[in-house]
């Protein structure tokens, strides 16, 4: 996914950030279902990612996985068959900096388009 974001002061206009980039990966190995994925943020480049986490199926067909990013928080995270990501922070680090990739965490849209989209980009 590829989404134009710009920030805003409260002052004057938006200033344009640049290309969020959002990805993610379902594998299944051994009869084990896993997710990766990563985003990353234009302005700062903060990255928020998790690989191989295990994965339990739902009846409905959605990913149901937790994990840790690289900040030190705690997250869960459901990926649906029709490509809906959703990441939550459960339990915020005691790091001050592990607050500030909480603006990463949110609910994501990911299509072949939009794929298509990410690898056009330079």
């Amino acid at each position: 996914m590829v989404d134009f974001v710009s920030g805003y002061t409260g002052e004057g206009p938006a200033i344009p950030l640049g290309y969020f980039r959002m990805a993610a990966e379902v594998s299944v190995r051994d009869g084990r279902t896993f997710v990766s994925f990563s985003n990353v943020m234009p302005d700062s480049q903060e990255m928020l990612m998790a690989e191989d986490e295990p994965a339990t199926v739902g009846a409905d067909g959605i990913l149901w996985f937790r994990f840790v990013d690289g900040w030190g928080n705690s997250g869960a995270g459901a990926f649906g068959p029709d490509g809906r990501l959703s990441l939550a922070m459960v339990k915020r680090s005691d790091d001050w900096l592990g607050a500030n990739i909480g603006r990463n965490y949110g609910v994501f849209r990911l299509t072949a388009d939009a794929c298509a989209e990410l690898d056009a980009l330079p």
